[in-house]
């Protein structure tokens, strides 16, 4: 056989183990037969693959299924479930958000293993990012795992080609590599509604070319939007930006864009901020939860959530009526009061919608994560991504290994890639 032929076939097993660990990503435990059925592939094809992530622990067999509830005895061999090994491999997580900067790790399953919380310092882009290495050797070391990907989020756009964080961003950070910075595993950098409409999709299997469109409430506001597994980014990488997104959301001029009225200066965490501190002079307010607790029962903070949650409702129901999606997600700090707020949301999502003739998805919440982490678990998500597929190698594992075989990703320096920003 050639050596163009041998590439080619660890080209076609690569991307078929690939699509093998999707699918036990994206729908949990499966036996072989199954898998076979929905990937299209033989029987054979499916045992070489079983077998090789065997050998390298990225996949385990869990105990055959249960007999028939009816009594009936079935003929052969009972099916063996397949999953993804949680407990030996995992993906860093790095969400560098405007207040906080969240580091964690993932297991192969998706969930969160542990993570650190630090409150953003002001320091230089270069200075943050060696704290996140530090942080990132010491959770591998003390959850002993064996690393495959990083995956860091923020706010901004970024060149997912070259592992670059673009000068739009808003941290104001300049153009910056973070292949280069982080390099203790292959990195994927990624903007982090877009991040977080990935994983929610990831999630929810749908068939293919249905949508999803997920909104991010926060001190940051933007959406994600999913079609047939990719994400929609817009010419410049910035669709969805709508933070600064002009109107006439509120007669306050933004203090960052200097426009009047624009989605920042009406609904995000830093509006509800700036509405308290004139309300309660004597409290600082820097943290939503702060609010929350203060907005529990009725008096001004609960009318300012209140009615910023309508305006939320007015607003997605013009982003359903534009785009149509399958899905239609709120996250964000709209979540984190026990259900009032969303109540709120759409309630007036359905009241704006009132007057269409055609049906429109409801407003749902997260099913992968609800909390404050959200965008961490979308970083990580990105991480997984990468890992699935065929760019996974597996090669002969080192003596000391409880597995004859390891998965790795080759580590790319952004120099050998082709950035089209540039």
């Amino acid at each position: 056989m050639s050596a163009s032929s041998l590439r080619l076939s660890g080209s076609v097993r690569g991307l078929n183990r690939a699509a093998v660990l999707r699918m036990l990503f994206e729908r949990g435990p499966l036996p072989r037969y199954q898998i076979a059925e929905q990937l299209g592939l033989t029987g054979a094809s499916i045992s070489r693959i079983v077998a090789e992530c065997l050998e390298a622990g990225l996949i385990q067999e869990l105990p055959p299924a249960n007999e028939p509830s009816d009594g009936s005895v079935s003929a052969g061999r009972r099916p063996i479930p397949i999953i993804l090994n949680p407990d030996y491999y995992a993906v860093a997580a790095v969400h560098v958000g405007l207040l906080w900067l969240d580091v964690g790790l993932l297991n192969l399953q998706g969930q969160l293993i542990a993570h650190y919380r630090h409150r953003r310092p002001e320091h230089p882009a270069a200075d943050i990012l060696s704290s996140i290495n530090q942080d990132i050797r010491a959770l591998i070391s003390e959850h002993h795992r064996q690393l495959l990907a990083t995956g860091l989020t923020l706010n901004g756009q970024v060149s997912p080609e070259s592992g670059s964080i673009l000068p739009y961003n808003v941290l104001a950070w300049p153009r910056i590599s973070v292949t280069e910075s982080l390099a203790l595993a292959p990195v994927r950098v990624e903007t982090n509604v877009y991040a977080m409409a990935l994983a929610e999709y990831l999630h929810r299997p749908t068939d293919r070319g249905h949508s999803l469109l997920l909104v991010n409430i926060g001190t940051t506001i933007g959406m994600g939007l999913i079609v047939n597994h990719a994400i929609l980014r817009g010419q410049h990488g910035r669709l969805g930006f709508l933070e600064h997104l002009p109107g006439t959301w509120s007669d306050v001029v933004c203090e960052e864009c200097g426009v009047k009225g624009c989605m920042s200066s009406a609904i995000s965490d830093r509006a509800i901020f700036r509405q308290l501190r004139s309300l309660y002079p004597q409290k600082t307010f820097t943290n939503i939860q702060d609010v929350l607790e203060v907005g529990k029962t009725p008096g001004p903070a609960y009318e300012i959530l209140r009615e910023r949650a309508f305006d939320v409702g007015r607003f997605l129901a013009i982003l359903a009526i534009q785009h149509d999606p399958t899905h239609l997600i709120l996250a964000g700090s709209c979540l984190l009061d026990n259900g009032q707020q969303l109540a709120w949301v759409r309630s007036a999502y359905r009241h704006t919608l009132d007057s269409c003739a055609a049906e429109y998805s409801p407003v749902e919440s997260p099913t992968v994560y609800a909390g404050e982490l959200f965008p961490l678990v979308g970083a990580g998500t990105v991480a997984l991504h990468t890992v699935f597929s065929a760019d996974l190698e597996i090669t002969p594992g080192p003596p000391q290994s409880p597995f004859s075989h390891k998965a790795q990703l080759s580590l790319v320096r952004a120099e050998q890639l082709t950035d089209p920003q540039s």
